[in-house]
């Protein structure tokens, strides 16, 4: 039995033990009770406690009980190698602390190593009068540079996903891959399974949300976000899912996407996140199938509208935290179909797609919907060059008309001919998306005026208005040009993502008159102080940047320089509209601050922390053991220290000894000192590493011989 870290007695029979724990401020400070069943030790915890994973450490065939009041353990690796945690289960619902506890595992191995978590059983949500938990399920930790497999697990009802898994995808993060297979998350708030590095995938993976009660935990730091995605890839292209299935119900308490990607200027750290969705399922009525920032797709291969559960391998997932801890599995139930789709879990096919060739030549086609489709009876039987698999439909016309019956979107199409395509019995040009927007520039009581604009879809003339003059063009997604007396417009689709104008010519969108100052800037910012002390923010954006007038104005002490707005609330509320992204914030108090109506994620601008001075000595003296002094001084510009960890480690790499400080503010300063007998002539590295409350961290290494 290996419990380096957590359990300090050894020879642990069937009777009742209490032994001491490595708590999250580094001391032996809580108690565990450890007891023996016939198949797994059962770990019984009453704080807020930490149990760290050693070198080649295999954890396996424990039962967690925290369901004390505020109970929770979080299984951590700080860059241990060669570690695997298999069998555990959770019983009763882990409550989020400061510092370490903040996820239930927090987890890492260094590159040329590997960590895996397999079999675990674990729920987040309010039940036996617990509440529900704000705490993550797994977190990959930033510093994370190897390969992370984690396989047949359960997890639910968490307030900060169920796989957190971007963070070594950030411009400070190690770009560790990670791989997820066999799992079953559902009902987790932000996201069931979220990646963010280059090769890291999801596959044979169940994801469900469907919880209209909201019974599952809430955002870190907020009181009722529980806004829910199925997957999330951020920061780096070639990550992918596949062969998976989920289910994103309209009857959830706070639905989301069901596949998103972003890309955040300034801290990712590749050149675009691109998420490859291959051969996977999702309900036909999921409120949102996909969803991405700029610099950021979602890519569909052969999606399908048939969610279940047998794509999970391996046996299934533990169904209970007694099933985790005994090394059991099995096949989960199906995704449950909600009420609004019929019960049934079969959708009407009430849109027709029709191919007519009558008229035509030889015209080639393709295309998928985001639910189900299958032949259309009344216009007649598919010819032999036709075919259906899965939601996607691909053949010929040559003088002859082909006809569908489908459910959802057509979510992509080519078609190679003149043939007309009809939708719902509207003839439509699959070449030319539908521009349904306007964008009127009016000159007629103005002095000459100049303006740019760009749209996330395509853009045209618009002929109602009519023609462009020779100063006006067209490049791709982009328009510019000028009115002096006339009238200039444009036909759109998508959202203007950049616009500049200047004059004073009336501008309409969409037939309403805006303030050219705005144009453009489709996303809101809101600092809410109204149950808040005194908070300072300062905030930046890639796009532009203005005063939101649904809000109100902005008070003396708020200002906005170019893309930068800087200010302070106490008790009242100020509000910005901005395009792009928020490259950098930081933030002193606590009022919420919410971009497009959820909360901002504050941790991903903060800097890691500072090692100002790292001094080791190994005190001579005359006798075989080492006498190691560590002195240290560590700084965060941020002022969120957390912990200052210094280990020993020998040269076959196993820590000896170790210490860690609970630090906080802005600076911090510690001596630490480590006794080691017996080792004459012996060579140790004496690692420090210091930790913020976002879980950044740097590190620093020193060499001491005996």
């Amino acid at each position: 039995m290996d419990r380096r870290s957590l359990l300090k007695a050894t020879g642990i029979a069937a009777a009742t033990t209490t032994v001491g724990v490595t708590s999250s401020a580094g001391i032996a400070s809580g108690e565990v009770e450890v007891t023996q069943e016939s198949d797994y030790e059962v770990w019984t915890v009453t704080g807020k406690e930490v149990y760290d994973l050693s070198d080649g450490e295999e954890l396996s065939n424990v039962l967690v009980d925290q369901s004390a009041d505020g109970a929770c353990l979080t299984i951590r690796s700080r860059n241990s190698r060669n570690w695997e945690v298999r069998n555990v289960g959770f019983v009763g619902v882990g409550q989020a602390g400061s510092g370490s506890n903040r996820f239930q595992f927090q987890v890492s191995a260094p590159e040329g190593s590997q960590g895996v978590i397999e079999n675990v059983w674990a729920n987040g949500k309010e039940r036996d009068g617990q509440p529900s938990t704000e705490l993550g399920g797994i977190y990959i930790r930033a510093a994370h540079g190897g390969q992370m497999k984690i396989r047949n697990t359960y997890i639910e009802g968490y307030g900060n996903n169920g796989a957190y898994a971007s963070a070594m995808g950030k411009d400070s993060g190690n770009g560790g891959t990670v791989t997820i297979e066999n799992a079953y998350h559902r009902d987790n708030t932000v996201s069931q399974f979220r990646i963010g590095s280059t090769d890291s995938d999801v596959r044979n993976c169940v994801g469900i949300v469907n919880d209209p009660n909201g019974e599952r935990g809430v955002y870190t730091g907020t009181t009722d976000n529980r806004n829910a995605r199925g997957i999330w890839g951020l920061h780096y292209p070639d990550q992918r899912v596949e062969n998976s299935s989920f289910y994103v119900s309209p009857d959830d308490v706070n639905p989301d996407g069901v596949f998103e990607a972003r890309y955040i200027p300034g801290r990712s750290g590749g050149s675009r996140a691109v998420l490859e969705v291959v051969d996977c399922d999702v309900n036909p009525d999921a409120p949102s199938l996909r969803e991405s920032t700029s610099n950021a797709e979602v890519n569909f291969t052969n999606l399908g509208n048939e969610p279940t559960a047998d794509v999970i391998g391996g046996g299934g997932v533990p169904l209970s935290p007694e099933m985790a801890a005994r090394g059991e599995r099995e096949m989960p139930d199906p995704p449950e179909f909600s009420e609004s789709n019929g019960g049934d879990g079969t959708p009407d096919l009430d849109r027709t797609l029709t191919i007519d060739g009558t008229n035509a030549d030889r015209t080639d086609y393709e295309f998928t919907v985001s639910g189900e489709i299958a032949e259309n009876p009344d216009v007649g039987s598919l010819g032999e060059g036709d075919q259906i698999d899965g939601a996607t439909a691909t053949g010929f016309v040559n003088g002859g008309v082909d006809g569908y019956l489908f459910s959802g979107e057509i979510t992509d199409a080519t078609v190679d001919g003149n043939a007309t395509i009809l939708v719902d019995g509207e003839e439509v040009d699959f070449g030319t998306p539908d521009l349904d927007r306007t964008l009127t520039f009016d000159g007629t009581n103005a002095d000459r005026t100049d303006y740019q604009f760009t749209v996330s879809g395509e853009i045209a003339e618009n002929p109602d208005v009519g023609s462009l003059g020779e100063g006006d063009q067209i490049d791709g997604s982009t328009a510019t040009g000028f009115v002096n007396g006339g009238i200039d417009g444009y036909l759109f689709s998508g959202e203007i993502t950049d616009a500049t104008v200047d004059g004073n010519a009336t501008v309409l969108l969409d037939g309403e008159e805006v303030d050219p100052e705005t144009l453009g800037l489709n996303r809101t910012l809101t600092v809410d102080g109204t149950d808040a002390e005194r908070t300072d923010y300062e905030f930046t954006v890639s796009g532009g940047l203005a005063e939101n007038p649904d809000v109100g104005s902005l008070g003396e002490g708020d200002q906005i320089d170019g893309s930068t707005a800087t200010g302070f609330v106490n008790g009242g509320i100020d509000g910005y509209l901005f395009s792009g992204e928020v490259t950098d914030a930081s933030v002193t108090g606590d009022a919420p601050i919410l971009v497009d109506g959820e909360p901002l994620d504050l941790g991903q601008f903060e800097s890691a922390p500072t090692i100002d001075r790292y001094e080791v000595v190994e005190v001579d003296s005359p006798n075989p053991d080492a006498n190691i002094v560590v002195e240290w001084d560590v700084s965060d510009p941020d002022g969120d220290l957390a912990s200052a960890t210094v280990e020993v480690v020998n040269d076959s790499g196993t820590v000896v000894d170790s210490a860690e400080t609970s630090i906080s503010g802005d600076v911090a300063y510690g001596v630490d000192y480590f006794a080691i007998e017996d080792v004459d002539g012996q060579r140790f590295s004496v690692q420090l590493t210091v930790t913020d409350s976002s879980g950044n961290e740097s590190s620093a290494s020193e060499s001491v011989q005996e």
